[in-house]
């Protein structure tokens, strides 16, 4: 879900990173320690009958000064099967530095390329203020990701799978993540390379695509990026009848007016 190139810590390290109180923090502010944020969240997915994995899978990264957390957990799910050899993830950041809210990610793993998508964001991101209950809000992040990861995730796979990707969406989908300022455009460059030459020009493979260049960005920005992304990518493919040529690629069949 991210890749850590360096500066990847361990729940161990992360109790042992002070609080600090930003120096512009009102009366409201309410600081959360990483690691009992991490305890929290792994006590919740374990009441909830979702096993967190061994911590190799468990990725923690820390930002300069300890401010700024952003973390994926990989979750065996509650069949003990996997969605297309990939590892449902449990994805989440916050900075005590106020410069992101409490937000919670669904994405995948793949153990084998060492890659992985966000496909959602679980709710709304929360501020975290004084007066409110950090438990109940965690209970309900993962209450909404177990529900997510159960009833949409296995037909939004299948669906991203499904879908083809002509020219005319890889250029638009391509044009908005940039005037977005998702990635820089020398990236996205890269990105439609790599995607041309993949044998399936299918979302999935677009979004595959698009997190292995996002993963080459500091950790803390990889959540955002991806879901933004798939976001673009959803809410572009889907409520249009197409009828476009295929990019470039294997021999394939004219699409017939079912599958555009």
């Amino acid at each position: 879900m991210i890749n850590i190139k360096t500066g990847r810590a361990t729940h161990r390290q992360l109790h042992k990173i002070p609080l600090r109180r930003p120096p512009d923090a009102g009366c409201a502010w309410k600081g959360i320690q990483h690691g009992e944020l991490i305890k929290l969240v792994l006590e919740h997915l374990e009441d909830k009958g979702l096993a967190p994995m061994a911590e190799e899978y468990r990725f923690y990264h820390v930002s300069r000064g300890g401010a700024d957390l952003t973390v994926s957990i990989c979750v065996t799910p509650e069949d003990g099967e996997k969605m297309y050899t990939t590892l449902p993830c449990f994805g989440i950041q916050h900075s005590n530095a106020k410069r992101r809210s409490l937000s919670v990610f669904m994405g995948n793993y793949n153990p084998k390329t060492k890659t992985g998508m966000v496909l959602a964001r679980i709710g709304e991101p929360s501020k975290v203020k004084i007066h409110m209950d950090l438990d109940l809000i965690i209970a309900d992040f993962v209450k909404n990701w177990k529900l997510y990861v159960r009833d949409v995730y296995p037909v939004q796979a299948v669906t991203l799978r499904e879908q083809k990707v002509y020219l005319q969406d890889l250029d638009t989908v391509l044009c908005k993540a940039g005037r977005a300022g998702i990635m820089p455009w020398s990236r996205l460059g890269m990105m439609d390379a790599n995607f041309q030459k993949k044998n399936n020009h299918n979302a999935w493979t677009l979004i595959q695509s698009f997190c292995v260049q996002s993963g080459r960005n500091p950790a803390y920005k990889q959540l955002e990026q991806k879901w933004r992304f798939t976001q673009i990518l959803e809410k572009h493919m889907w409520g249009k009848n197409r009828s476009m040529e295929p990019l470039p690629g294997p021999p394939s069949k004219k699409p017939t007016l079912a599958e555009v």
